[in-house]
């Protein structure tokens, strides 16, 4: 990977919503590993989260202005993008992370 084993840093979020739309935006994570904070900006809105790096999976617990409170499960890749599936209110949706 290009961090090292921090994830901090900026990325561009590519998603895909309950209903199968698509979304767009970006994140910042900042902290030391394990223990990290996400923030997300995507269609205007903010959302704020915990995360903590187990291995390769990274575990994120969120709440958002429209989404509410939900949980993620990411898997780290080698090349540091980080693939997962989110859940909030019973519907689930999926996102990626990718490096800025």
């Amino acid at each position: 990977g290009g961090r090292g084993d921090s994830l901090a840093g900026a990325y561009v979020v590519e998603g895909t919503n309950p209903n199968g739309t698509g979304y767009r935006g970006t994140a910042e994570i900042t902290g030391d590993d394990p223990d990290y904070r996400i923030s997300w900006v995507t269609g205007g809105s903010t959302s704020e989260g915990e995360g903590t790096l187990r291995g390769t999976t990274f575990e994120v617990t969120y709440t958002g202005a429209l989404t509410g409170t939900g949980s993620a499960t990411y898997e780290l890749r080698d090349d540091g993008t980080l693939v997962g599936t989110w859940t909030s209110g019973g519907a689930a949706g999926t996102e990626t992370l990718i490096p800025e």
